[in-house]
């Protein structure tokens, strides 16, 4: 099982792969097979940390797999000059790759509400689907509260009416079609999907887990909305 790491971690990760690659570089012309080999390996290995606390696999870093093999394969052999190229490709190409992939997949989540963010997404990257599934409507019901100020431990049904029902005065910016609206969209939300995966032995996907996420954004971006003009 992977575990999220922050990009900080990621990256100072990165930079031990790449100063493994540097190293390893810079000792081929002069050292022999065995010492090369120990530092490739080691190269490996940093690189094998690396993946696993980015939750990516080798299908994601391009030739750079294919590269390594390759040159530990030639120096176990001894064969210094079958390699050559290989170091240069996994230095010069490979890992400057890697790390633009690392970069894009930081960002691909920096639309999504902070908390949101820090709580579902290492659950999805861990493949605890469900779990993430259920988080979000955990912090989906305290945001409901803190927005508009509830101190009662109402949740689902009984949350959503109290903001959003007909004689309610909390949100007064929205006319009585809006809020029955809201009222709705949220109450549907739970049903569908908080109840439907609670209460029945189902394994959710990362498609799914990532689009309730996505729907659960959206949802608290409507409701800071609100506030903001009530």
């Amino acid at each position: 099982m992977t575990t999220q790491q922050s990009f900080e971690n990621i990256i100072k990760q990165y930079q031990k792969s790449y100063d493994n690659g540097i190293e390893l570089y810079a000792l081929f012309e002069d050292a022999n097979a065995s010492e090369l080999l120990r530092i490739g390996k080691s190269l490996s290995k940093e690189i094998e940390t690396l993946l696993n606390f980015s939750n990516l696999d080798w299908t994601s870093c391009g030739n750079l797999g294919r590269h390594l093999t390759f040159l530990n394969r030639y120096l176990e052999k001894g064969d210094k000059i079958s390699c050559s190229q290989d170091i240069k490709d996994i230095l010069f190409s490979d890992l400057p790759a890697l790390l633009r992939v690392l970069i894009s997949k930081s960002e691909e989540n920096n639309h999504l509400d902070s908390k949101l963010r820090d709580g579902v997404i290492p659950l999805i990257n861990g493949g605890h689907h469900d779990s993430a599934i259920r988080k979000v409507f955990i912090l989906l019901s305290e945001r409901l509260r803190h927005i508009f100020n509830i101190n009662d431990a109402l949740d689902g049904d009984d949350l959503i009416n109290k903001i959003f029902g007909s004689n309610s005065k909390l949100c007064g910016c929205l006319n009585e079609d809006q809020k029955q609206a809201m009222r709705n969209l949220l109450s549907g939300f739970y049903g569908v999907f908080r109840n439907n995966f609670a209460h029945n032995d189902i394994e959710p996907d990362i498609g799914e887990s990532r689009a309730i996420l996505e729907m659960g954004n959206s949802i608290i971006m409507k409701l800071e909305a609100i506030s903001n003009q009530s």
